[in-house]
């Protein structure tokens, strides 16, 4: 299969791009996964690839920021604090109620998600090489 088709199937999917190497993102895949109960939401590290392919194929590899989670949905992409929110909305209760911090103005919301990430490595640490997902879990990876 070529790298367009790929990418054309990816841009079907919902994705969560991640930081491949920071723990705290690590476990926060792992929530999601056990909480995503249409198991529609597929995982992608940053560093990878495929990642760096999909951006491009938008026009934003240059704005790839490793302390930045970004979700994939319909089309659009979401960052930092609407990233995590628009992440809820695909979790099962009571989780799926966070999104209504929407309310919130955003800078104040992305303020307090910088202030966690880029203190993230220090707090939680970078992953090591043990298996974080099931077999089956981890069949919602994209390599």
């Amino acid at each position: 299969m070529n790298q367009e088709s790929e990418i054309f199937k990816m841009r079907q999917l919902t994705i969560v791009f991640f930081d491949g190497e920071c723990m705290l993102c690590n476990r926060l895949v792992q929530f999601i996964v056990r909480r995503n109960l249409k198991e529609n939401i597929k995982f992608c590290s940053l560093q990878s690839a495929r990642a760096s392919s999909f951006f491009e194929s938008f026009g934003k590899k240059q704005s790839i920021n490793l302390d930045t989670m970004y979700f994939y949905s319909n089309l659009t992409f979401f960052q930092q604090s609407d990233a995590a929110l628009e992440i809820c909305s695909h979790l099962r209760f009571p989780w799926n109620l966070a999104r209504v911090f929407k309310f919130i103005p955003q800078k104040m919301r992305d303020f307090l998600y910088r202030l966690l990430a880029n203190s993230r490595y220090k707090l939680f640490g970078r992953v090591n090489d043990c298996q974080l997902l099931s077999e089956k879990e981890s069949k919602r990876l994209i390599h």
